[in-house]
């Protein structure tokens, strides 16, 4: 079970620093289900349920608030790290300068390059918002009647569901990534 964590964002905001070497993982599975957080707090939103004895992978553990950062079959989200049951060692640890008033910088280490590339075309590009009955997440197939836009030399495509942009999987029509807002 989770249990009580500190705030990320409590008192003053945070300075990412860090030096973690890139598409570090840890693969594990866990006896009882996990929920994944869209941030690291307990009040987050879920993004998605690991079921029990279901493998994903543990990328990166901030070091301040005992959080890991996880992967599902290609959902990511946050799990608190008294959660887990795996080797530590083996885990990248970010750490935060607390000392600083604002927001220096924010460090994206879990995009794929591919889709931050459809991302920044889409912003530059904006196309009519779709509504969609479907929750717009990664896994969502979008149905054949909805207009998907290609982006030159990608491999994939984007929409605007509900005011979202998704990257979409040309051949499937399955939703492969929604930035978080």
């Amino acid at each position: 079970m989770l249990t009580k964590t500190k705030t990320l964002f409590a008192g003053s905001a945070l300075c990412a620093v860090m030096a973690v070497p890139a598409y570090s993982q840890v693969i594990t599975s866990e006896d009882a289900t996990l929920d994944l957080m869209l941030t690291p707090d307990s009040t987050s939103d879920i993004v998605a349920t690991v079921p029990a004895d279901t493998e994903f992978s543990v990328n990166v553990c901030l070091e301040a608030v005992d959080w890991c950062r996880v992967d599902l079959a290609g959902t990511a989200g946050w799990v608190q790290k008294a959660a887990l049951d795996v080797d530590f060692d083996r885990i990248p640890v970010m750490t935060y300068d607390w000392d600083r008033s604002e927001v220096v910088a924010v460090v994206r280490t879990d995009v794929d390059p591919t889709y931050e590339t459809v991302i920044v075309y889409a912003d530059a590009n904006p196309v009519q918002t779709v509504t969609f009955a479907e929750p717009v997440a990664v896994g969502t197939v979008v149905p054949q009647d909805v207009t998907l836009y290609n982006v030159p030399d990608a491999s994939y495509s984007y929409v605007t569901l509900n005011e979202r942009v998704a990257v979409v999987d040309v051949d499937t029509r399955e939703i492969v990534y929604v930035p978080s807002n």
